[in-house]
């Protein structure tokens, strides 16, 4: 009687109960998915009507630059030496030092970042350098008139 032949022990994995068990969990899994809740739960603002036109505060300074290269403080034309003489006289007295931005589409984008930069280094903007610039960008353009 040869021994390796009668009580040897098979060395190969019985693939057959894996596979099984995986297919039921693939198969709960494809039936649970729809059920779960997709996103959060999120309230929005309702819309504003389409004809009512936001003004800023009359505190709020908005320079505007259009594509004509022409530059308007709180949609008033100013040239660009007045406009830092003007913006260093009134954020000379503020403590919040704001101003935002409107640039037309169309305009060069690096005179408008030159703007940007002279309106940054305006006498009174950068005295307060704790309180920190803020320079605010308006993503639509503001209109002028």
């Amino acid at each position: 009687m040869e021994m390796g032949k009668v009580g040897s022990v098979r060395s190969e994995i019985n693939v057959t109960p894996l596979v099984d068990v995986c297919l039921v969990l693939l198969i709960i899994f494809i039936v649970i998915q729809p059920m779960t809740q997709m996103g959060y739960n999120t309230t929005i603002p309702p819309k504003a009507p389409p004809n009512v036109v936001n003004t800023p505060p009359p505190d709020q300074l908005v320079v505007s630059y259009t594509a004509e290269k022409k530059i308007y403080l709180n949609k008033q034309e100013v040239t660009e030496a007045s406009l830092i003489t003007q913006l260093g006289q009134i954020l000379a007295n503020r403590r919040d030092k704001v101003v935002f931005f409107s640039v037309d589409d169309n305009a060069n984008y690096g005179e408008a970042m030159n703007l940007m930069d002279d309106v940054r280094n305006a006498p009174g903007y950068k005295e307060d350098a704790e309180l920190g610039v803020k320079i605010g960008i308006v993503m639509e353009p503001v209109p002028v008139k």
